[in-house]
């Protein structure tokens, strides 16, 4: 697997974040994808409670320098709420600098990959197979071929879409809803409410609220007055929209959006989107983008090119069969 003598493998370390920054930037921008991620979002990635970084997680250095690293996450207890495949669905995540690629370094380090996730497998004492997913950027094609001669293939297909903040044309307010934005006392309803949205969404997985919390809430990404909720009657969350900035002061991620399903159908999500635009316009932003599952079962790509995002860049999640045999 080590073929380059001169190559250290090490775990991950909270002092790792700015050459991990660098890495995920350049190789975003090199996919064509213009959304840099901060060094504090890597530093939170590396100490999450998803994973034992220790254990976990792998950087590779080249005379000192770190040119890669990686990471798997182990499926929750509950597996996967939504499985396109049998089995839980186990998750890896890793990358090589631009300026190191050709090397064999992306083949050692996706060898590891499965190679960690075959011992958690093991460990785990599971009777079912693990689908490993890993995703990648449509616009930079080496990193799909690279999985693809590992043995993943496709599996599902996701959309980047991006707008202006300029105003959405209506926003129309829905009978027994207020909006509010975000505050802490709504945390454990916000975790509530977004593990019932996607309940039906594929691979969908439920971490706990620890995860969750460290994740979106917790995050120094997460900006509290740019997220907005609907709030029903009985003071749950009805429908969100939570909103991250990171690396790029203009530029606001609109990370997670949903709606719970008794809610559909009635313009929530529209409404809350129209008014965290218009927070996020007084604010400085001027670009917001979000992600989608292009085969979102709640007919979310329409809803948002019918709001004026078009899409501007494509992922792949490709998956592979981790098990006895695996």
């Amino acid at each position: 697997m080590r073929g380059m003598p001169e190559l250290t493998w090490r775990p991950s370390r909270p002092d790792d974040a700015p050459a991990i920054t660098e890495t995920v930037n350049l190789g975003m921008r090199l996919a064509g994808v213009h959304e840099p991620v901060s060094e504090d979002t890597i530093r939170e990635e590396i100490l999450g409670p998803h994973w034992d970084f220790e254990r976990d997680t792998v950087v590779v250095e080249l005379d000192g320098r770190v040119v890669a690293f990686g990471g798997v996450m182990a499926p929750p207890p509950g597996g996967s709420s939504a499985r396109a495949q049998g089995g839980s669905s186990a998750r890896a995540q890793g990358m090589v600098h631009p300026d190191f690629r050709g090397r064999g370094i992306g083949t050692d380090l996706l060898a590891w990959l499965l190679a960690r996730t075959r011992s958690l497998h093991a460990e785990s004492g599971a009777s079912t197979s693990w689908t490993l997913r890993h995703g990648g950027y449509d616009g930079d094609p080496s990193g799909g071929e690279l999985l693809a001669s590992a043995g993943f293939a496709p599996s599902r297909y996701w959309f980047v879409m991006t707008r202006g903040v300029e105003p959405v044309p209506v926003i129309r307010e829905v009978d027994g809803l207020r909006v509010a934005a975000f505050t802490p006392s709504y945390s454990k309803r916000l975790y509530d409410a977004h593990h019932a949205a996607f309940a039906d969404h594929w691979d969908h997985q439920d971490r706990g609220v620890e995860v969750f919390s460290a994740h979106v809430v917790d995050s120094k990404a997460f900006r509290p007055a740019l997220s907005m909720l609907a709030i029903d009657e009985h003071d749950d969350v009805a429908s969100y929209v939570v909103t991250f900035v990171e690396a790029d002061p203009t530029l606001a991620m609109l990370a997670l959006i949903g709606t719970r399903r008794n809610w559909r159908g009635r313009g929530v999500a529209t409404q809350l989107i129209g008014r965290a635009l218009g927070a996020c316009r007084d604010a400085g932003v001027s670009t917001a983008t979000l992600a989608v599952d292009s085969t979102s079962p709640t007919g979310a790509v329409e809803i948002y090119e019918r709001l004026g995002f078009a899409v501007t860049s494509r992922a792949t999640t490709y998956t592979i069969e981790i098990g006895a045999s695996g």
